[in-house]
């Protein structure tokens, strides 16, 4: 019997490629393979594609906020679909003849994604059996099932439940098994409560990276790959979903699948882990790292890292064992805010872990959300003028409600039919303005991005103090004379040289400008137009009179 996994395409206004890499499905295909079957793998976002596409009219109200725009401030221009097309998928399909097709699910607002999927197979061949998974049909079997072109949900970590699927429908017994959700012959849906975890996660075969074209990822020219030395979450913030309770991989069976990676010529490991420094065998996991590869691998943890437990000793074997950059997380610089969202970590110890990062020349990023519930513009305005100052660069995400979360359920309010909006839980549709408007949360948005712009210029150009800084623009702009607000130049303008056109004008008029680009007779002309969200006195409350620190440790102050 042959098994067809799919990772589906993404429809949205970004995406970011690291996010590519098909942990789940592999997985699964690892113990399909173990198993017997015959299987194989289909990342529709490996070929890294991007197509542009109309905006929906669902998000037309972000065209306000979302447009082309050349300035190094800019949010996003165009609505896309990464990874493959339908009939790229097709000729997959068709090509392996599977008869059962596993399909990943893992987030609501690309949901619909999944179900083109499962729409494609069965009018390929409607005796495909279609088995839907991930955290959107765990947390919403009865909303998968729904679809006429899927027939089976299997619900928590589909290691055992899947290949038991499998070997039921092999047999064609009609399967009775923990986590599987189906529709009996009359449409009644039998939907299972238990969600599935594996308890014992050394027990789990290695995975054979064989099974998808591992060369094709790379971070930084290096091939890479994902990993996870742990499972499920000990913490319980009030905007995650994640409630699996939390277990670990032994040192030696994590170090060993490295070194299996090794061997294949990997050297970026990016770890997948949540919350991987609880894991008590983290230290050595790095202690092997360290003596084994001795410098010839860099290491990442996409999902951040949490500042428990994170002294001195482990921050500097972190450094030892080639950590390329870190992502850490206060939610919110209010204690007041972060007991709401039951985030229970220390601000202090979060900025000391970024400051010694900073210092190692390790670059540091530190998230806040915005605009969640109870949350105002001043107190988004606070933190984002006290993570200007600390030595790290600022990393924005704007709220949305995540599926089983427990803000999922105050969503209901603003939202009756829940299930019915899950295309717009996402960062980028800023779906949630009860309490902050959508012109200031996207005002907040772009003031990050000039700050970083600002960090970047401090470190890159060796900036000292204010009065550095102001020489600099003086130095770079002198040459540029605006009509009209516009301006021509006889070369395209670089990066920094435009965004410093920008801070005079933002300096001088209070407003941020959107840049277009136009060639005309071997010149280029810049126009700029104010950005209509952006109000002056909202502006000034951002950003007047800040303190921006670069990761050199240099601070200047905006006017």
């Amino acid at each position: 019997m042959k098994v067809l996994l799919l990772s589906p395409p993404v429809e949205d206004f970004f995406f970011t490629p690291q996010r590519a890499y098909p942990l789940g499905i592999l997985y699964l295909a690892t113990v399909m393979r173990e198993a017997g079957f015959s299987v194989k793998v289909v990342n529709c976002l490996q070929e890294y594609k991007k197509t542009t596409l109309a905006v929906p009219q669902e998000f037309s109200y972000l065209k306000r906020y979302y447009h082309p725009n050349e300035s190094p401030f800019c949010l996003f221009s165009h609505f896309c679909r990464f990874g493959m097309s339908d009939a790229e998928i097709i000729n997959e399909v068709c090509g392996f003849s599977p008869d059962i097709v596993g399909i990943s699910a893992n987030f609501s607002a690309y949901f619909e994604e999944s179900l083109g999927l499962a729409r494609l197979v069965k009018h390929i061949d409607k005796r495909i059996v279609v088995v839907i998974g991930g955290r959107v049909p765990t947390a919403m079997p009865e909303m998968a099932l729904k679809s006429p072109f899927i027939d089976f949900v299997v619900r928590g970590e589909a290691e055992e439940a899947f290949s038991a699927l499998c070997r039921a429908i092999s047999s064609l017994q009609m399967p009775r098994i923990a986590g599987v959700c189906y529709k009996t012959l009359d449409g009644k849906m039998r939907i299972s409560k238990q969600i599935r975890i594996v308890k014992d996660l050394d027990s789990l075969p290695l995975l054979d990276r064989r099974l998808i074209d591992y060369f094709a990822y790379r971070f930084q020219g290096d091939i890479s790959t994902s990993l996870l030395a742990s499972r499920g979450c000990a913490m319980k913030c009030g905007f995650c979903a994640i409630r699996e309770p939390f277990r670990y991989r032994s040192a030696a069976n994590v170090f060993k699948e490295m070194q299996v990676c090794y061997e294949m010529g990997i050297r970026h490991f990016n770890f997948e882990d949540d919350t991987i420094n609880l894991n008590p065998e983290f230290e050595k996991i790095l202690d092997a790292a360290i003596e084994c590869f001795r410098g010839k691998i860099r290491i990442s943890f996409m999902n951040g890292m949490l500042s428990l437990n994170m002294g001195r000793r482990l921050k500097q074997k972190l450094a030892a064992a080639g950590l390329t950059h870190i992502d850490l997380s206060i939610a919110s610089a209010s204690q007041t805010l972060r007991a709401g969202l039951q985030r229970d970590e220390n601000t202090a110890a979060v900025f000391r872990v970024a400051d010694f990062m900073a210092k190692q020349r390790i670059a540091p990023t530190v998230h806040t959300i915005i605009a969640f519930p109870r949350q105002t513009f001043s107190d988004a305005v606070k933190d984002i003028r006290v993570l200007a100052a600390k030595r790290l660069k600022l990393g924005l995400s704007i709220f949305y409600p995540v599926a089983e979360s427990r803000m999922f359920q105050e969503y209901k309010d603003v939202f009756p039919d829940a299930q019915r909006q899950y295309r717009f839980f996402r960062s980028s549709a800023a779906c949630f303005d009860a309490d902050m408007p959508r012109d200031k949360i996207f005002l907040l948005f772009y003031c990050s991005r000039i700050i970083n712009f600002v960090k970047d210029l401090i470190d890159d150009f060796s900036i000292r103090d204010t009065h550095d800084f102001q020489r600099l623009i003086r130095e770079k702009t002198a040459g540029f004379f605006f009509k009209n607000n516009a301006f021509v130049s006889a070369e395209k303008v670089d990066r920094f040289t435009l965004g410093m056109l920008l801070l005079n004008r933002l300096s001088a008029e209070k407003r941020i400008h959107c840049v277009q680009l136009l060639k005309k007779k071997g010149a280029w002309q810049y126009r700029l137009k104010a950005e209509e969200f952006a109000l002056s006195a909202d502006i000034k409350r951002c950003l007047s009179g800040i303190s921006i620190r670069g990761l050199s440790g240099a601070v200047v102050t905006l006017e």
